[in-house]
Formats: structure tokens, sequence, C-alpha cells
């Protein structure tokens, strides 16, 4: 209702506007708090206006309780004096909340737990390693950092300064890192007879077989027939 009348050719006539309207599950904000609305008199030149819906579907206890928030909210960022329409102009308004008490209100305000923003420094998560569980996990750790790390992270970590997504860095550039085509010469002679013989052709020689290609390699030499 307060949403429709807001935006309606009545509040247009009457030059009628408001910065916030509350109810039991949302705030609806209508105004920047630094422009004037039009809805207490005088009281228009240096006010933010908030309507508490009184719906007969509503919760009203649930209404009060995020007026409360956002008037302590509002206090945070230095509006300290709540009044009411009353006080303003005269008009009994709010009704319900001066029937059921202004000061027990405020007191429900000033009891809100303001959440405050604090800076604080991220954690730092260093790869120690004295840290590592398994010794295969270090020294399979340590021979990629030995090969696809920097001067700096190898530095890092030996000084135990090396941070975890520095390390994880280390790891993905191994991941990506495509295997040297240069073949052991422990198994040259077996490699060049394979390619001799048509059993493989030659190249990768450091890559990973997948199950097809094995299947093809065991046709190749009579293990399927």
């Amino acid at each position: 209702m307060h949403g429709r009348y807001v935006k309606g050719q009545d509040a247009r006539n009457r030059s009628v506007s408001w910065h916030f309207t509350v109810d039991d599950r949302e705030i609806r904000q209508h105004l920047p708090i630094n422009e004037r609305g039009w809805h207490s008199g005088a009281g228009n030149i240096d006010s933010v206006g908030i309507e508490i819906c009184v719906n007969a579907d509503g919760n009203w206890q649930k209404a009060k309780a995020n007026a409360q928030k956002l008037i302590a909210h509002l206090q945070s960022l230095g509006i300290s004096v709540i009044t009411t329409h009353r006080q303003e102009t005269g008009k009994n308004c709010p009704a319900r909340l001066l029937r059921e008490g202004f000061a027990s209100f405020l007191a429900g305000v000033n009891s809100v737990e303001q959440v405050k923003s604090e800076t604080t420094e991220d954690e730092v998560i260093y790869v120690l390693a004295g840290e590592f569980e398994w010794g295969s996990n270090k020294k399979a750790f340590e021979q990629a950092l030995r090969r696809y790390g920097n001067v700096n992270e190898r530095e890092a970590y030996a000084n135990d300064k090396l941070k975890l997504e520095d390390a994880l860095g280390v790891l993905a550039k191994g991941i990506d890192a495509e295997p040297s085509d240069s073949v052991a010469e422990a198994h040259r002679a077996s490699w060049d007879k394979a390619k001799r013989v048509g059993v493989l052709n030659g190249e990768r020689p450091k890559h990973f077989t997948t199950r097809e290609q094995l299947a093809s390699v065991l046709d190749r030499t009579g293990h399927l027939d």
C-alpha cells in the first residue's frame, strides 16, 4: 500500500514523499538520505522520513524490529535525533507506536547490535619443508619446484617463506608443461626398435599412453591374436 501510494497521483499532487518504507519482510528506500522529502512539515529540512507499514496480513513485531535496525544503521551514519511525526506537526503519528509507548521503541533501537567493519589482514599460509606428512609428497614437490619454480620461489621455500598460492602456481606450471621430447639413453634402443617395426610412431616419448593406444600397441605386437 505504501509503495503504491508514494508512486500514485495523490502523492504527486500533494508533493508527498519519504525516504524509507519498512514492513515485516523488507526495507525499501525511495529517496537518497541527502535529498529532502516531504513528510513532516518543517522537519523536512533536516530529517529522514521512515514509514512503518501496518498491514492486516503483516507481522507488526517484525516490522518494528526492521525499523529499529534501520534507525540503528542510520545512527551509525551520524543521524542522532529520533523524533515522531507528532513532534514535528502535531499529527497523531505513528499512532500505533505512540499507543504502545515510543520510549520502549527507542530502547529497542539502542539494543540493536551494531556490526562494525574491521580491517583485518588475510591469513598467510606458507608451505614449510618440515610440515609434509609424507616424505614422498615432499620429494615430489621439491622436484617440481626445482624444475618449474623460479629463483625467488626456491629461495622462499628454503627460508620457509613460500606462500601457498605461489606453491600452487609452481604445481600448475608443472601440470601445464609439455613433457620433454628427448628419449632417455636407457630406453633409446627399444624406442628406436619400436619405431622401426611400426609398434610406435616415434612421437611424444614421455607422454602417457591411453588404454586405446595400449590396445593398438598390443595388437601390433600380436598379443591380441
